[in-house]
């Protein structure tokens, strides 16, 4: 399956395919931060998954390993960069259609805004689920 979609005012746009590593909704404090929401949706793929086919996103690193991708005119948030493992997580609100995928999990639930009431079924994580495959096999999370 292939997923498309790019930031608000359409200056940065991808193309997103391949093996789909996982869809999540990630409670994590840098995750609300950049998003400004309470948890922010992504699904991922090996960063060879994602083509950039309008634009550039500017990039914010966030960690040593990680970069958190953005629209430079509009300030969409667009994307977050494990660059160490190779895996690139499209926002799922940044799909032309968002509807076409369902979060599997919940992660960085230890970091979830206490009003926040999960009751999707979904399993939660505190920190990262189970090892998933990533770039050259190796994993869809950092250790």
């Amino acid at each position: 399956m292939e997923w498309t979609g790019g930031c608000l005012c359409g200056g940065v746009r991808y193309r997103a395919s391949g093996k789909l590593l996982g869809a999540c909704h990630c409670h994590c404090e840098k995750c609300r931060r950049h998003s400004g929401a309470v948890f922010l949706s992504a699904l991922g793929f090996a960063e060879d998954g994602v083509v950039w086919t309008k634009g550039e996103p500017s990039r914010f690193h966030s960690s040593e390993s990680a970069a958190r991708l953005f629209c430079s005119k509009c300030g969409s948030t667009i994307a977050h960069h494990w660059v160490d493992i190779g895996t690139l997580w499209p926002y799922i609100g940044t799909l032309d259609d968002p509807a076409s995928v369902a979060p599997e999990f919940h992660m960085f639930t230890e970091e979830q805004i206490p009003w926040v009431k999960l009751d999707d079924g979904l399993p939660c994580y505190a920190k990262f689920p189970p090892t998933r495959k990533g770039k050259e096999g190796g994993e869809a999370f950092p250790e």
